[in-house]
């Protein structure tokens, strides 16, 4: 089976601090993986570095089987990513929500500005999304009003406006109780399970991590442990 996204001797420096060191992994399509470590090991940049918001020292990124992401771009990389941004989603810790938007304002944005969808068209989708996160009905708050699960849960939506193919996580959870980020976490494992999406997340927290069903384990910038999840496998 061809990988849906692959990193190949990805290396990352911000000056003199090597903080990617030759990072090498794969994720399959349908896959649902935490990579885990503590702070400073380098997972949240190996996150950014897949979401193309940082360009790596060395190596580079494949999506089913096209380089997005490389240390000298060429025309076909950059082409590339611009092809694929639609198919990955991102959910930060912090949300990340325009505090002047409502909740419907938030996930319309990027399909009326980037896609071109009618307005109508952007609010129907948006509320089936918010329906299948269950907050059709804080659809006209602001997120001021929302409790941070409720933020999250509208990060989801919002990331699944395109319908992505893969989800990147950071922190998903980091902000919230244990019972909310349970809720968040069946969210995500609910898109895998019916919808079929990728998911790969970035945790320090043993708990979230848990919940997938293959672990990744970061220490100084290196995969020191790659495992499928025994208890998922029970």
């Amino acid at each position: 089976m061809t990988a849906l996204m692959e990193a190949e001797a990805l290396t990352k420096r911000f000056g003199a601090a090597e903080v990617l060191r030759g990072i090498t992994l794969s994720f399959a399509p349908k896959e649902v993986v935490s990579v885990i470590g503590p702070s400073g090991s380098g997972k949240t940049t190996l996150l950014r570095c897949l979401a193309m918001l940082e360009t790596p020292s060395a190596g580079e990124i494949r999506f089913d089987g096209r380089i997005i992401s490389q240390a000298v771009s060429t025309s076909e990389s950059r082409r590339n990513a611009r092809a694929v941004r639609a198919d990955v989603g991102m959910v930060f810790q912090h949300f990340n929500l325009w505090p002047h938007k409502t909740v419907t304002g938030n996930i319309i944005e990027a399909p009326m500005r980037v896609k071109g969808i009618r307005r109508a068209d952007a609010i129907a989708q948006a509320e089936a999304l918010l329906e299948k996160v269950g907050l059709y009905d804080k659809r006209d708050a602001y997120p001021a009003r929302l409790s941070g699960g409720q933020q999250q849960r509208v990060a989801i939506a919002r990331a699944l406006v395109n319908s992505p193919a893969l989800i990147l996580a950071d922190e998903p959870t980091g902000a919230l109780d244990t019972k909310t980020s349970e809720d968040v976490m069946r969210i995500f494992r609910e898109l895998n399970d019916e919808q079929g999406i990728t998911i790969m997340l970035v945790t320090h927290e043993p708990d979230v991590a848990d919940h997938a069903r293959r672990i990744v384990t970061f220490r100084d910038g290196r995969v020191v442990s790659d495992r499928m999840n025994e208890k998922d496998a029970a």
